[in-house]
């Protein structure tokens, strides 16, 4: 997945008004434009996100939601164990920013 200028700054934003909270959101895909759909993590630890699931709900009216991004905030600079997981049992590609290289990665579960 491609994702735009646009959409890689909004989510280092993202990540720079969360900190030291993971940041976290969704990719929505309408008709093959996509968007950046900021969420609240709603996760009681800060090394760890959950995508508020009413937010969740939100973006899939907008479109197909083809992605689910976060930031790291532990100084790891590639997806954990948990991330993997998720990603494969859900069937969607997650994204990550790292800020360590100021870089977004991708892992897709196919």
């Amino acid at each position: 997945m491609i994702l735009s200028n646009d959409i890689k700054k909004q989510i280092k934003n993202q990540y720079k008004k969360e900190f030291p909270k993971e940041c976290c959101g969704l990719i929505v895909s309408d008709r093959g434009d996509l968007t950046c759909v900021p969420t609240r993590n709603d996760s009681l630890e800060k090394d760890f996100f959950r995508v508020n699931p009413r937010e969740y709900l939100e973006a899939s009216n907008l479109g197909e939601i083809v992605a689910v991004y976060h930031s790291h905030t532990n100084g790891n600079k590639n997806f954990s164990e948990f991330d993997k997981f998720n990603s494969i049992n859900h069937d969607i590609t997650y994204v990550m920013y790292c800020p360590e290289n100021n870089s977004l990665i991708q892992f897709s579960p196919s």
